[in-house]
């Protein structure tokens, strides 16, 4: 998909891998709606594109998701992409991580993406098509401890992902997952549970440094154009 004079929604659109995106995809001709449940964020950056549509939501909220759609729709009659960026990490061994704490991160990182997708496809098969960029995680390609609670949902998106790709390729729509390896964004600082110490898998020694967003803006870009499948880019060692 060409993404100039496209209409394409970011979610988690304030910083990071969202904001990068959103960035590039003006940059390239696309008309962008950019989302955050942060209002004075998401403003401000709205600002500094051009071109943007700013709307404040929280995926985690049906009626937000379903007011970004119709706000959407009302400022542009279309919508050929969306990004589900939006989400937010856990950490915390499995025995001891808050059953109410995992609750709010699926519902974040797999049911927000999975709503916003039910409200745009009937809308994309109405139109011809349109494609969908689920953002996964490295940590899916891996066994790691303390993370377990998030890479579970993000596993699940990616199964999603896979079988929205199958049912709706009748209809023109492309779904695309890809999976960010450690990315330096400030994304932990809604972390779902306290965070039990530092020492993280991201510092350990070994590990190779976090990309910028930037370089995930590109690989989205890419996925658009080109239709992939699954993109990863946890290095290979």
């Amino acid at each position: 998909m060409e993404v100039k004079n496209k209409v394409i929604i970011v979610t988690g659109g304030s910083s990071g891998i969202g904001l990068a995106t959103a960035k590039l995809l003006a940059k390239k001709g696309a008309s962008v709606v950019i989302t955050s449940r942060y209002k004075d964020d998401i403003e401000k950056v709205a600002k500094d594109i051009s071109g943007a549509f700013a709307v404040v939501a929280d995926m985690t909220k049906p009626t937000d998701i379903k007011n970004l759609v119709k706000k959407t729709m009302n400022k542009f009659g279309r919508i050929d992409a969306i990004i589900n960026n939006a989400g937010q990490p856990a950490q915390g061994n499995i025995e001891n991580f808050p059953i109410d704490e995992y609750r709010k991160n699926i519902e974040l990182n797999l049911f927000g993406p999975t709503l916003l997708m039910q409200q745009v496809i009937p809308i994309m098969r109405k139109q011809g098509g349109g494609s969908i960029v689920n953002i996964g995680s490295g940590t899916t390609k891996m066994a790691l401890p303390g993370v377990g609670v998030y890479s579970s949902g993000k596993s699940a998106l990616h199964q999603l992902s896979m079988v929205a790709r199958k049912e709706l390729e009748p209809d023109n729509i492309n779904v695309t997952i890809i999976h960010p390896y450690l990315t330096a964004t400030n994304f932990g600082r809604d972390r779902h549970a306290p965070k039990t110490d530092d020492s993280t898998w991201q510092s350990r020694p070994g590990v190779p440094p976090a990309d910028p967003p930037e370089k995930v803006a590109g690989v989205i870009f890419e996925a658009l154009q080109n239709g992939n499948e699954e993109i990863s880019l946890v290095p290979v060692r």
